[in-house]
């Protein structure tokens, strides 16, 4: 059995659920869009989603690849969420 596609879904999991999660603690449900929390929330439970079939004993690329393009995401936009979440996110903007 090939470990390595097994520890790069873990590595990559881990990764998108502590960064949305942290995106998540920024948010505030009455004044931040509900696109923002869905987006967010989806990275995670896609992340636990992906531990789970880890545990299996599966790592499919499709998995790995979906897993990237959040990291991904959440890699570039980091800059406009350093000082908490951007005036973007808010309802009514």
């Amino acid at each position: 059995m090939n470990y390595i596609p097994l520890l790069f879904t873990v590595l990559l999991a881990c990764a998108v659920l502590v960064a949305s999660v942290c995106r998540l603690i920024g948010l505030h449900i009455h004044i931040h869009k509900s696109e923002y929390w869905g987006m967010f929330l989806s990275m995670a439970g896609g992340a636990v989603f992906a531990m789970h079939e880890v545990y299996e004993g599966r790592a499919p690329t499709s998995t790995q690849c979906l897993l990237s393009g959040a990291m991904l995401y959440l890699w570039v936009s980091r800059g406009t969420w350093r000082n908490g979440p951007p005036s973007f996110t808010r309802i009514g903007s």
